[in-house]
């Protein structure tokens, strides 16, 4: 039995590019594409569409969402946190744009199993966000989406790290598993005990570039220019080197990296205005991957996730909801998993 997992990059705005790629797949389908895959892991941005199929959005809807939220979240550059030399944006926008996409809803209120790395500024070390797919994780039902979101978002200069409601402090996840292709494969192979012979990844990686500029060019650069520069050199080097991980522990005709070059052209991660030529690039790859695709990963749905310790769930998604409705932090989202809305078969 094939056990297919997909995965995105981070890349801010460059999410565009997989988002789009997803849409169009999506749409010569009878289905959800989310209901294809077993397990569903994403890293910053990445993590928000993560997040965004759980919940049942469909990959066009969430392109809708994602380009509201870039907008959103980039209003104004956030120059009041500039002058404070703090962050570029607004956090209080990006927490606005987060529970406008997940109202209420609790991480266990996903349909698909869900691995989102983010950074425990305390402890000094990753930390994994998971759905209560797993006896030893159940407790990750309670956090609630949006509060999630904000913690694996956080990412400096952009963004101010984040405290949660449970007072920890968190940092976006590309700080270490830019692409979280590795935690995946890791956690098929050693939480769900599946067989190296049956895993298959998608792997939405996000707009790269690749650089000619010569090695005078490179030195004649601004320090913020270099700075942009090697930072997303960073995450493109964490990206290919997970993607080499998980070869090595599966094989390479089992895992299959989408990328798009975009000719020589930086794209910042906050770059709104590449959103349509990001969505154009996805649309793209999308036909010339499909053909290669359908067999591994679009022939047939998944079996359907049953979050463990459901009836514990109901309860801390109460005590949730009075607390955040009581302070007046968000209302429920009307959207395809009606909060208050749980299922208490297959208690644990």
């Amino acid at each position: 039995m094939p056990c297919r997992t997909l995965t995105f990059d981070s890349g801010g705005v460059k999410v565009a590019l997989a988002l789009s790629f997803l849409a169009s797949i999506e749409d010569k389908l009878d289905y959800p594409i989310a209901s294809c895959f077993e397990l569903i892991a994403g890293t910053s941005a990445g993590g928000i569409a993560a997040m965004g199929l759980g919940l049942g959005y469909t990959a066009r809807e969430l392109i809708s969402l994602h380009r509201a939220t870039a907008a959103a979240t980039s209003l104004g550059g956030g120059q009041i946190h500039r002058s404070l030399k703090q962050s570029r944006y607004s956090a209080i926008r990006l927490r606005n744009a987060m529970r406008t996409v997940f109202g209420c809803h609790l991480l266990g209120d996903s349909r698909y199993r869900l691995v989102i790395p983010s950074v425990d500024l305390e402890q000094e070390q990753i930390f994994i966000f998971r759905t209560p797919h797993h006896p030893d994780y159940t407790h990750d039902a309670n956090p609630v989406m949006h509060d999630v979101a904000m913690a694996f978002c956080a990412v400096p200069p952009y963004f101010l790290i984040h405290v949660m409601l449970n007072g920890t402090f968190y940092a976006d996840g590309s700080l270490r598993a830019a692409n979280p292709i590795a935690l995946a494969v890791a956690e098929g192979l050693g939480l769900f005990g599946w067989s190296r012979e049956d895993v298959f990844v998608l792997s939405l990686g996000c707009a790269s570039t690749r650089s000619h500029a010569s090695r005078r060019s490179q030195l004649d650069r601004s320090a913020s220019q270099l700075a942009l520069r090697y930072t997303a050199l960073l995450q493109k080097t964490q990206s290919s080197g997970a993607v080499a991980l998980a070869r090595n522990l599966l094989a390479s005709r089992r895992i299959f990296h989408i990328e798009a070059d975009t000719n020589g052209q930086d794209i910042s991660f906050d770059d709104v205005s590449q959103i349509a030529r990001l969505e154009s690039l996805g649309q793209q790859q999308a036909l010339n991957w499909l053909p290669i695709l359908r067999e591994h990963f679009f022939s047939g749905l998944a079996e359907p996730f049953t979050p463990l310790r459901q009836r514990r769930h109901r309860d801390a998604r109460s005590a949730s909801e009075r607390l955040l409705l009581r302070t007046g932090i968000c209302s429920p989202h009307p959207h395809l998993c009606p909060v208050g809305e749980t299922s208490d078969e297959k208690i644990d």
